[in-house]
C-alpha cells in the first residue's frame, strides 16, 4: 500500500511535458534586428593651406597672415559668415636650403590654415572651388564631406525603427515554428552604429595650379549608416 501512495506522489510532481516526453516551452525569444540606409553627406569642411619659406621668422609669419586675411576677406565676399570661419595658428619650423653642411643656409618653413565650416550646397561649393582655383595667391585646398549632427539624429530615428521592424519580422517567424506568438518587449539592447562613407571621394584636394573637376568637388559622396539593437520578446 505505501509503495503504490509513493508511485501516485511521484506522477503528481512530474509536468505534464515531460510525461509525455516534451521540453518546457521558452517563455522569451532574444534576436538581433539591422537597420541600413543610404544617404548623401549634407555639410562640408573647407581647408585652405598656405606655405611659406623666409630666412627670418617674422617675415614669413607677416607673409602666411597677410595672404590668409585676404582669403578670409574674399570668403565674406563669396557668402560667408565670419563666425563660419576660423584661422588656425601659425606652425613655423627649422628648414635648410642644402642638405649637406657647411654649404646649408638656415631659413624658416611655416604653415597657416582657414577652416571653413557651411551646410552643402551645390551652387556654393562650384562658386568657392571656382574662386579658388583662379586665385591670384594660388592657395591649396581640400573639401571634406560629412553627415551633420541634425541629419545624423533624423537618420537614427529612421533606422531603429527599420532595425525593430527586423527584428520584429525575425522574431515572429521563429514563434510561429513552435506555433507561439509575441507578447511584449521585455528588454532592448542597442548594438552597433555605423557611418561609413560610400565613396573615394569623400575629401579632395584641389591647387589653383590644377583644373578643378566640379562634379568631384559639387557632388557630396553618399554614406551607409548602420543600427543594430537586440530586442527581447516575452511569448503567450
Amino acid at each position: 500500500m505505501n509503495i503504490i501512495k509513493t508511485t501516485v506522489l511521484s506522477l503528481l510532481l512530474v509536468t505534464p511535458e515531460l510525461i509525455f516526453g516534451q521540453e518546457p516551452k521558452s517563455t522569451e525569444i532574444e534576436v538581433l534586428g539591422f537597420g541600413k540606409m543610404t544617404t548623401n553627406a549634407d555639410f562640408t569642411i573647407l581647408i585652405i593651406s598656405f606655405f611659406g619659406y623666409d630666412k627670418h621668422k617674422t617675415l614669413l609669419m607677416k607673409k602666411l597672415n597677410d595672404e590668409s586675411e585676404i582669403i578670409r576677406k574674399d570668403l565674406m565676399d563669396y557668402g560667408f559668415k565670419p563666425d563660419q570661419i576660423t584661422l588656425t595658428d601659425f606652425h613655423i619650423q627649422d628648414s635648410y636650403e642644402n642638405a649637406n653642411p657647411p654649404a646649408k643656409r638656415r631659413r624658416f618653413q611655416g604653415y597657416r590654415g582657414i577652416i571653413v565650416k557651411f551646410n552643402f550646397e551645390y551652387d556654393l561649393n562650384a562658386k568657392v572651388t571656382d574662386k579658388l582655383a583662379t586665385h591670384p595667391l594660388k592657395p591649396t585646398f581640400q573639401f571634406q564631406f560629412q553627415l551633420s549632427e541634425e541629419k545624423k539624429g533624423e537618420i537614427r530615428k529612421i533606422l531603429m525603427e527599420k532595425a525593430l521592424g527586423d527584428a520584429k519580422t525575425k522574431a515572429e517567424i521563429i514563434a510561429s515554428t513552435d506555433k507561439g506568438k509575441l507578447k511584449r518587449i521585455i528588454k532592448i539592447r542597442y548594438g552597433e552604429q555605423k557611418f561609413t562613407p560610400n565613396s573615394d571621394v569623400n575629401t579632395v584636394y584641389l591647387t589653383s595650379a590644377a583644373s578643378p573637376s566640379l562634379s568631384q568637388i559639387v557632388n557630396s559622396p553618399s554614406v551607409d549608416y548602420r543600427e543594430t539593437i537586440v530586442v527581447t520578446w516575452e511569448l503567450e
